[in-house]
């Protein structure tokens, strides 16, 4: 990432983007603060524009110089789901084995 990135102190985890107690869905419709609500009950992004403009800058940041990294993006799709046929093949010769924890 570059080094002007727009909210310092900004990350991401999971499917949000955190900074402080603040969190914000990565879509950029809900946000939440933590500390104050952390079972995140109550929408506050329209109670903090200026946060939520900053948040939302990175994230767009973010995927600008992020988007260019996925060498996979463009590649086709296969026509099948290769782990599907795999798991029919192998089911079709016998199952899955059960698992058996090891003794350690």
């Amino acid at each position: 990432m570059s080094a002007n990135w727009p909210l310092k102190g900004i990350c991401f985890r999971g499917s949000a983007l955190e900074k402080g107690a603040w969190v914000m869905g990565w879509w950029g419709g809900f946000g939440s603060d933590m500390e104050a609500d952390p079972g995140q009950m109550k929408n506050i992004i329209a109670d903090h524009p200026v946060i939520t403009a900053q948040m939302k800058a990175a994230f767009n940041q973010y995927w600008t110089e992020a988007i260019p990294l996925m060498v996979n993006e463009k590649a086709e799709m296969s026509p099948t789901k290769p782990y599907h046929e795999w798991f029919r093949e192998q089911e079709a010769a016998g199952g899955i084995p059960k698992w058996v924890a090891p003794e350690l």
